[in-house]
């Protein structure tokens, strides 16, 4: 019952990534890169979810290259799958749409954009989902194209809510002072 009401009401989500082995295609090596962090979230109609606002920081090899924000698309049409958003760049597609059901995220194919907060050698990152065995890729976006590696692991997860805390602890006391009183 927590876990129902924990997903229902949650608006914030943690995250992680990393990229846990090489590309095959010949890409250059990423498999030192991964990042963490939060996304804010309002839940849709359909019970999916569109993240609003949020960053991560990107680590590559241990080097830290900063906070990227969650892009936002400018003006009142929400990017869907079927009419995506192109990133600053122009070259990643984005709708920031995800799911959230029995502890797993799921991103679709269009995914979440971060982009850099300072100029530096990566200026935006993609994470996506691709339904292949490990459900997840990334691209990251560079001065000379981008990078890619379709073996991400992504794993994020609701924050509960301190009204939710709030209330959960009310009904702890409650309890025990009724528990209490019948002694």
């Amino acid at each position: 019952m927590l876990g129902i009401s924990e997903i229902t009401h949650a608006t914030t989500f943690e995250f992680a990534f990393n990229y846990y082995s090489a590309n095959s295609s010949g890409s250059p090596n990423l498999s030192g890169i991964s990042g963490t962090g939060v996304f804010f979230a309002t839940e849709n109609t359909d019970g999916t979810f569109t993240a609003t606002s949020g960053y991560s920081t990107v680590v590559d090899n241990h080097v830290n290259y900063g906070t990227y924000n969650l892009v936002v698309p400018s003006g009142s049409t929400q990017p869907t799958l079927a009419n995506p958003a192109y990133s600053p760049s122009g070259q990643f597609i984005y709708d920031n749409i995800f799911t959230y059901s029995s502890g797993k995220p799921s991103l679709d194919v269009q995914g979440l954009l971060f982009s850099s907060t300072t100029p530096q050698a990566y200026q935006e990152l993609n994470i996506w989902g691709n339904g292949l065995g490990n459900p997840y890729s990334a691209y990251i976006g560079t001065s000379g194209g981008y990078i890619s590696n379709n073996d991400v692991v992504f794993s994020a997860s609701p924050v509960a809510e301190p009204t939710t805390l709030l209330l959960l602890g009310t009904g702890l006391i409650g309890l025990g002072v009724l528990t209490r009183k019948k002694r």
